[in-house]
């Protein structure tokens, strides 16, 4: 259907929508479609933005900060070259050597005490201790009496019920502690013979 063939239907069917004047009402801004991905995205921003605190104030910002302008204007006018900050007094290299030699030239030499006595004592002491302490751990770990005391007591009843034979006994008795109980009554111990 064309255009003319419509308009006629609707001027017998809808009178009053046909009187209507055909004109454009809506209109777009300029460079709305090229700007609308943008704007989406900072309102999406803004919504996820919303009901946090992006900014934060130090805490006592406002008491300190006069201390701190006032602080940050003095900075500024030393490097700016109003003030130069630190200098040396006139002629502060020419007399500082006098002023030193000055001042070092009235003192007595200090005597140093050499106490070589102290020092030999000392490391006479350590090598006493050690060579006492090795000597010691020496004769206690050699002793029999310390080695029979790591076998175990069954170790030794198997020992002397194997061999009664051995001059060991009379050894072994005198090394032994006298409260060393012995059982040669132990089923378990065989004799080889």
């Amino acid at each position: 259907m064309s255009n003319r063939v419509e308009d006629r239907y609707l001027a017998e069917e809808a009178p009053l929508l046909a009187g209507i004047p055909k004109h454009q009402v809506f209109t777009t801004p300029e460079g709305y479609f090229e700007n609308l991905e943008s704007q989406i995205n900072r309102n999406v921003l803004l919504e996820s933005l919303r009901g946090q605190t992006p900014f934060e104030l130090p805490e006592a910002y406002f008491s300190q900060l006069e201390a701190q302008l006032v602080a940050r204007t003095k900075l500024e006018t030393t490097l700016s070259g109003t003030n130069e900050g630190f200098s040396v007094p006139p002629a502060y290299f020419v007399t500082a050597q006098n002023r030193i030699l000055q001042k070092t030239t009235g003192l007595q030499d200090a005597k140093i005490r050499r106490f070589n006595f102290a020092k030999y004592a000392a490391a006479a002491c350590i090598l006493l201790t050690t060579f006492a302490g090795g000597y010691f751990n020496v004769a206690r770990n050699t002793s029999v009496t310390y080695q029979l005391s790591k076998v175990p007591a069954k170790e030794i009843e198997r020992y002397l019920t194997q061999h009664p034979e051995n001059n060991d006994v009379p050894m072994l008795l005198e090394n032994i502690d006298e409260d060393f109980d012995f059982d040669f009554t132990t089923p378990e111990v065989e004799t080889l013979n």
